[in-house]
């Protein structure tokens, strides 16, 4: 009969680290208001064991000055409430957004102004916290409310798509006065006057005033819905949400079928109504998403629009789906397929196949390069399913 083990041999998991991340601005009060409702005001205590900050280069100074070093207000609230742990917080936990340059150079992100800087604060936040995320003995209390709105928002896009059961989106919640007050980081626990301006006048307020409240945000977890494709994307936001967006809709019957056979296609179990060239035209795009794509290691299309092409240039294949919905004898064919591929009637043809589609999540897009415009299907290969006759 094996050993009872005892607890001296007993293999005992890891603790897991409570790591505070927080987006900051120009007010990084946030950062310690969480630790205390986290900290103190919560039971059991949450032992944060280490601040990330996520910031531009002018919100990081900011950050620094007011939070960082012997006399800043995290180790002053550490100080303050003896709370029997230390919380890492150096300068490399300031994690400044850097733009990248066309030359491979990265130059640090002053404010979130333009569109760029909003794609740099994407891809920045997310792969961050999917590294964070890759440990499992890493729990995340990730705070809302600090810099842009876009920050945030990122923030909680970021924690649906790699967030864990135990893993937490929080924001602080504080009466007024003491909210936008740069000279309040936390209560403490003795009552302190505290100088506030309202209007033009100044006025004193008493700590003890108070009211710190961390609201939990629910968010809805997709990493499981993900699966193993949320660690094959390198940060591309984009990619991302489509995976995340075709996942869910493989739960549901919302697929493109097009049965040759019957000449006749539908989405989910809404009917399509095309007949003739529109609908060969749409099972040509169709086709070309599912037979000839030219990036397969994609596990979706995403943004990708490489299989993109113009029917004109590939006319054999396209009659061969006109061929198979057209009704009449070879003779009537022939003539009718004269002048169907001309530039002004596909333009009419994508039109009208767009306008059947128009309630549906599909369309014929365009795109132009060099050497004319090519167009194909806004849809994911994974949700194309092309039923040819049985031989």
């Amino acid at each position: 009969m094996p050993k009872k083990p005892t607890p001296q041999n007993v293999q005992r998991p890891a603790a897991k680290q409570h790591i505070l991340v927080a987006v900051t601005g120009n007010t990084p009060q946030i950062v310690t208001e969480t630790l205390y409702v986290l900290a103190i005001k919560r039971q059991p205590p949450v032992p944060i064991s280490a601040v990330y900050i996520l910031t531009t280069a002018k919100g990081a100074d900011i950050a620094w000055h007011r939070l960082g070093g012997d006399e800043g207000a995290l180790a002053a609230f550490q100080r303050e409430y003896e709370i029997g742990w230390e919380i890492e917080f150096t300068r490399q936990n300031l994690l400044i957004f850097k733009r990248r340059n066309a030359d491979g150079t990265q130059t640090p992100l002053e404010d979130i102004r333009s569109s760029a800087d909003n794609e740099t604060l994407a891809s920045e936040l997310l792969g961050f916290i999917k590294e964070l995320t890759a440990d499992p003995n890493t729990v995340l209390h990730c705070s809302l409310g600090g810099g842009r709105r876009t920050m945030s928002a990122y923030m909680m896009l970021a924690l649906m798509m790699y967030g864990r059961e135990d893993d937490e989106l929080t924001h602080v919640v504080i009466n007024e006065e003491f909210e936008t007050n740069p000279d309040f980081f936390f209560p403490p626990k003795e009552n302190q006057p505290l100088p506030i301006r309202v209007g033009n006048k100044l006025s004193i307020i008493n700590t003890d005033e108070a009211k710190l409240e961390v609201a939990q945000i629910p968010f809805v977890r997709l990493r499981n819905t993900l699966g193993d494709d949320v660690v094959k994307v390198e940060n591309g936001l984009q990619q991302l949400i489509t995976i995340a967006q075709q996942r869910l809709d493989r739960s549901t019957p919302n697929r493109l079928v097009i049965e040759m056979a019957e000449g006749q296609a539908r989405f989910g179990t809404k009917p399509i109504s095309l007949r003739g060239v529109k609908l060969a035209l749409m099972a040509y795009y169709a086709d070309n998403k599912v037979n000839f794509c030219v990036e397969r290691e994609r596990p979706v299309c995403a943004e990708c629009q490489a299989c993109f092409d113009n029917p004109a240039a590939a006319e054999r294949r396209f009659y061969d789906f006109y061929r198979q919905f057209y009704s009449g004898t070879a003779e009537q064919l022939e003539e009718a397929s004269e002048g169907k591929l001309d530039a002004d009637i596909l333009m009419s043809y994508h039109s009208k196949i767009n306008k059947a589609l128009q309630s549906l999540s599909i369309r014929i897009d365009s795109r132009r390069q060099w050497g004319g415009t090519r167009y194909g299907l806004s849809l994911d290969k994974n949700l194309i399913e092309i039923r040819w006759p049985r031989k």
